[in-house]
């Protein structure tokens, strides 16, 4: 700056200390600049763009640089690569808070927290040193190696908290801002705006780093959807379900849940790894009715169960199992509630789930157990067992169905793309129906 102004330049020092980190500590050396400077640099950039003079763009530099504030957290550090190794060690379970731009250490070490956990000791921290009462900007800045979608896990964070505290995000940004090699981590910067720096900040420019304004709705959140109403079907094939059977649906959800990593750990070798939570995920919502099964007809449960289903289960598992309990429901409304027929409905489901899939048995899906299973039902009610025997046929079918699936190459599905590498692993929904035929069998 001394040789600029040797050579006849107008120059002057702003100086930013946006770190909040450290404007607590007994530390003699100040707060640091990290991220909140990139606010400064675009403001009194976009002021002197606009033809304000050499003082008015100083002190709308400075007035920024005294307002904006950022707090920051690492859960990595970096390696600067002429060192080669971390600048600063972590344990397994902390992170770094208040660190810097160069890498340094934080002003303190914590335990690993959630991500709301976390933004809120953060946003609570910009709080004290911030006014917010006409609106913020926010900067979500990537130390490095963030991914994006735990950038915008916290983003989400920060929409809810602020949501809660009645501040108003008038701008949102977020992005590889003010790095600091491959650290993992975040900072979060709050700037108050008025008018002439939303200006600025809306202003058009050529960096191409310069991030978008995140859009943000008034509501955030989605309501969760109102659980169905079940039907008075009112007929006289109306028949209601008994505790046994109830307790057996229960006993089937909470077999669903205790194996959940089975389920997650087969899906994870050939598919996405996401069965297992998703049918967690159905049984517990089934669990949050079943005070209701025994006052609705049969017919009315299967349509609710299929309907929740259809809700609950991400991916398409859920549409699948929906139709199949869905057109249950549709056959067993015009005829007899009888076991044959409860057959013959289930076989119609199944059916269901073979036109909506586009698949057949053979394909290493689900139906390499249900169609089994369903074959056994019928068969056997058809030959006049009774029901516990039939039940044992029908579980011994689908396990057996899902043994043969681990020598089927995959055609349809995400594990489709894996080829012969699934050889050896059973379909894991084929293995999962087989569970529950098991479970059924059992427990009644």
């Amino acid at each position: 700056m001394e040789t600029a102004r040797e050579e006849g330049f107008l120059v002057d020092m702003v100086v930013v200390s946006d770190d909040c980190a450290l404007l607590d500590s007994e530390l003699s050396i100040g707060a640091r600049g990290i991220a909140g400077t990139v606010f400064v640099h675009k403001i009194a950039g976009e002021a002197a763009k606009s033809g304000l003079d050499f003082d008015e763009v100083i002190n709308i530099a400075r007035s920024v640089a005294s307002d904006v504030k950022t707090m920051g957290v690492g859960l990595t550090a970096c390696t600067i690569p002429a060192v080669g190794k971390p600048n600063f060690n972590l344990g397994e379970n902390e992170v770094e808070f208040g660190l810097g731009i160069h890498g340094e250490p934080g002003i303190e070490k914590r335990e690993l927290l959630t991500s709301d956990e976390t933004v809120k000791l953060l946003v609570d921290k910009l709080n004290n040193y911030v006014n917010c009462e006409n609106g913020v900007a926010v900067l979500v800045n990537n130390l490095g190696s963030t991914t994006s979608m735990e950038l915008l896990v916290v983003i989400r964070s920060i929409v809810r908290l602020l949501g809660e505290y009645n501040v108003n995000i008038v701008r949102l940004y977020s992005g590889p801002i003010m790095t600091s090699l491959e650290m993992s981590g975040i900072s979060i910067s709050f700037l108050p705006t008025d008018e002439t720096r939303l200006e600025y900040l809306d202003a058009n420019t050529l960096v191409q780093s310069w991030p978008k304004n995140i859009g943000i709705a008034n509501e955030y959140t989605v309501p969760t959807p109102q659980k169905p109403i079940l039907e008075e079907e009112g007929s006289e094939t109306d028949l209601y379900l008994t505790k046994e059977t109830v307790a057996v649906i229960v006993q089937v959800c909470n077999m669903l849940k205790e194996n959940e990593e089975i389920f997650t750990e087969l899906d994870r070798k050939i598919g996405d790894g996401d069965l297992g939570i998703n049918l967690e995920k159905g049984a517990n919502a089934i669990l949050e009715v079943k005070d209701s099964l025994l006052q609705k007809p049969v017919i009315g449960i299967f349509r609710e169960i299929g309907k929740i289903l259809q809700v609950a289960i991400g991916g398409s598992s859920g549409p699948l199992l929906a139709v199949l309990f869905l057109r249950m429901s549709s056959l067993l409304k015009d005829t007899s509630i009888t076991p044959g027929n409860w057959a013959k409905a289930f076989e119609y489901g199944v059916n269901g789930i073979s036109q909506l899939g586009n698949s057949e048995e053979g394909m290493r899906t689900m139906l390499d157990s249900l169609y089994p299973a369903s074959r056994a039902l019928n068969e056997g009610f058809e030959q006049g067992k009774g029901v516990k025997s039939v039940l044992l046929e029908a579980s011994q079918a689908a396990q057996e169905g899902a043994e043969r699936s681990s020598q089927i190459p995959a055609l349809r599905g995400r594990s489709a793309y894996l080829g012969d590498r699934v050889i050896g692993t059973p379909d894991p929904g084929a293995v999962a129906m087989s569970y529950i035929f098991k479970e059924i069998y059992s427990s009644f």
